[in-house]
């Protein structure tokens, strides 16, 4: 049996890196029992370290930052019926920052209330928020890579301006301005010197002044924001500059994220319940995912995408993630699933149950599904696998109990332990009547592993869905469907993500864009409705929609550009590094704002078309990236935003969408 020990600690002494998904180690019998069963293992372990001011394990691995200065946890709360009226037994508690949309509560709970919120009868589950965004002045590469720059100069050249002007784009990641507040700490500033905010962006031109930026709301914790909303804002700033920003966090939970949504759309002159001002934004755009989204449905974010684009007419767009590796399989799809009848329990979690059969075929018996983890973490012996598993049933309300395990490439579980106490191989069990997902973050000592999937208790689903993040599949692995929650929307334009460098504009050696290795595939089934009503019959995502362009320079956003990088020594002036722009900006969260800002500019030009005209414009000339047709890497293809304009403008108009449209 391989085995590990490590301290707590880095050889300096900082606490080994924020890690989601602990499983809480408790045999799932003792899980699944009384008011625990609605604790994730997150938050079960946090409960155990009451007071501390960091959410702390058991096993000394510290949860990220989503728990704030006095004993307060993010959660998000599923509620069975009346979630206004929990909602308000919960601020009994201390919930703060409570947002509620349909049967979903977000905020900030007291960890020493945690054992009296899950005694609320009406509450099904609270679980630790857990999320993270798609990224990997901004210099306007991408601008140049994409066309959009040309756009505006050849309506410029008809007597017009194309800037977006008009337009407001509503932004949502983590935070917008939080190192302005690391400005005002001395001490921090000594250390680390000035950090960029909005108002040195703001002087240099790298976004709108004169009020033209509205934070809605911004992150209260910015130990736990790297304003990547500001990056997203400059990437917009370049290619529409004459658009306004507003800006709400996504980061306080998925019923915050949501409301965050219908703030944003809100007209400028109202205000939402809670007295948040409206955005105006005719245009959306977001980069953040939460692990606990489903994956045959769209969820609740997408219930607000959905009313936003069909009520209010805003265009929608989100970032499809970075979570393939190298177009390797990154997941495990199986329609037809079978479980063996023998119940096992080699991980000794007290509790057997059936593993699953990887051959979708059922042709052989294959019980260890090959795993091999890209990621090692830093200075330990331990390597990440993150994995999230999903079934046939409307998400809220689970009719099996799963569980998926990790053992090395025998089939003998990995012995990790941290600080003296052992670190769980398998995943927190699922319990029925709660979310149709079993995930969770697990350590092995080696890259090579194996994966069991076992149903200890309820219904055998169908149909399951096997998720990793930068965890190549071996055996029937696939590389689509990595694509999950609201980017499902069909009323979302989700966005891949093509290197600036990697398009003809930038290297004329290329016929068309070429896809970074880490853009996340789709090709997934939706099953239900987002009220849980199975559809007539499965539909494929139909995601990506487009892809864009990432990777162009900012000030201080990304990955930090070396000499020797390629960019550096591009003769096309329009599409090198600049030394003023060490960071390169990478990734799905650049992609979409890429393709929202051409929206804005759509828009502007065409003030009437429906959300559905621009999708359809958007779609129907990108360039073909990939086998010819649409395809589950690069959807249509690669954005263009003139022949975009001219074919909106056609179908607005009935024109041969000629400059400038008709009135």
């Amino acid at each position: 049996m391989a085995q590990a020990n490590a301290s707590p600690s880095k050889p300096n002494g900082s606490p080994l890196p924020n890690i989601d998904g602990i499983p809480s180690g408790l045999p799932p019998k003792a899980k699944a029992e009384g008011n625990t069963a609605k604790l994730d293992g997150a938050l079960i372990r946090l409960r155990q370290n009451t007071g501390t001011l960091h959410a702390r394990s058991a096993s000394g691995i510290e949860s990220p930052a989503a728990t704030r200065p006095g004993s307060c946890v993010n959660v998000d709360i599923a509620v069975q019926a009346d979630a206004r009226q929990t909602a308000a037994q919960l601020e009994r508690l201390g919930l703060q920052d409570t947002a509620v949309y349909g049967n979903y509560i977000s905020g900030c709970l007291p960890v020493a209330n945690l054992d009296e919120a899950a005694a609320i009868a009406q509450i099904r589950r609270i679980s630790k928020v857990a999320r993270s965004t798609h990224s990997g002045v901004v210099h306007g590469q991408g601008d140049y890579a994409q066309l959009s720059r040309s756009l505006r100069q050849a309506v410029k050249n008809l007597g017009q301006e194309l800037t977006g002007k008009g337009i407001t784009v509503g932004v949502l990641s983590d935070s917008f301005n939080c190192n302005s507040e690391r400005n005002q700490d001395a001490r921090y500033v000594a250390k680390n010197g000035h950090q960029d905010a909005m108002e040195d962006d703001i002087a240099r031109g790298e976004l709108p002044g004169n009020g033209r930026i509205r934070i809605l709301k911004e992150l209260r914790d910015c130990s736990d924001g790297g304003d990547e909303g500001r990056g997203m804002a400059e990437i917009i700033h370049d290619v529409a500059p004459g658009a306004d920003i507003a800006f709400y966090t996504a980061f306080g939970g998925q019923a915050d994220f949501a409301q965050g949504i219908e703030a944003l759309a809100l007209p400028k002159n109202q205000s939402t319940a809670r007295g948040v001002p409206g955005g105006g934004a005719q245009i959306i755009v977001d980069d953040v995912e939460y692990f606990e989204e489903p994956a045959f449905q769209s969820g609740i974010i997408g219930v607000a995408i959905d009313n936003v684009v069909r009520n209010r007419g805003v265009a929608y767009f989100s970032a499809a993630g970075n979570d393939n590796a190298d177009a390797s399989p990154v997941a495990y799809v199986n329609n037809a699933a079978r479980f063996a009848d023998q119940p096992i329990d080699p991980n000794g979690t007290g509790t057997p149950g059936r593993p699953l059969n990887f051959d979708p075929s059922g042709a052989s018996q294959v019980y260890a599904l090959p795993v091999r983890a890209l990621r090692q973490i830093e200075d330990t012996p331990f390597w990440r696998f993150r994995v999230q598993l999903y079934w046939d049933r409307p998400f809220d309300n689970s009719a099996s109990s799963l569980q998926v395990c990790l053992a090395d490439k025998n089939g003998k579980p990995f012995k990790v332990v941290v600080d003296g106490e052992p670190y769980p191989s398998c995943t927190d069990a699922s319990v029925i009547g709660q979310q149709a997902i079993a995930w969770g973050t697990l350590l092995g000592t080696a890259a090579e592993a194996t994966l069991q999937v076992r149903l200890l208790d309820g219904a055998a689903p169908r149909r399951l869905r096997l998720r990793t993040s930068r965890t190549v599949v071996g055996q029937f692995g696939t590389a689509d469907a990595a694509i999950y929650g609201h980017r499902l929307s069909p009323n979302s334009l989700t966005t891949g993500a093509a290197n600036y460098l990697a398009t003809p504009m930038c290297d004329p050696t290329l016929k068309t864009a070429q896809l970074e290795s880490f853009s996340s595939h789709g090709g997934g089934l939706v099953l239900f409705d987002n009220d849980g009503r199975a559809l007539a019959r499965p539909v494929l995502d139909g995601k990506p929609d487009i892809v864009g362009p990432d990777g162009a320079s900012s000030v201080f956003f990304g990955r930090q550009a070396k000499d020797g990088d390629r960019g550096f020594g591009v003769y096309n002036l329009n599409c090198r590094y600049y030394p003023a722009y060490p960071y390169q900006f990478l990734g799905t969260s650049a992609a979409a704002p890429h393709l929202a800002a051409v929206a804005a500019l759509m828009r502007q030009a065409v003030p009437r078309a429906t959300p559905a005209q621009l999708y359809d414009a958007l779609r129907k000339t990108a360039v073909d990236m990939g086998p010819p047709g649409r395809d589950n890497a690069t959807g249509p293809g690669f954005v263009q935003p003139e022949r975009a304009l001219r074919e909106l403008i056609r179908q607005a108009f009935g024109q041969s969408g000629a400059f400038p449209p008709g009135q």
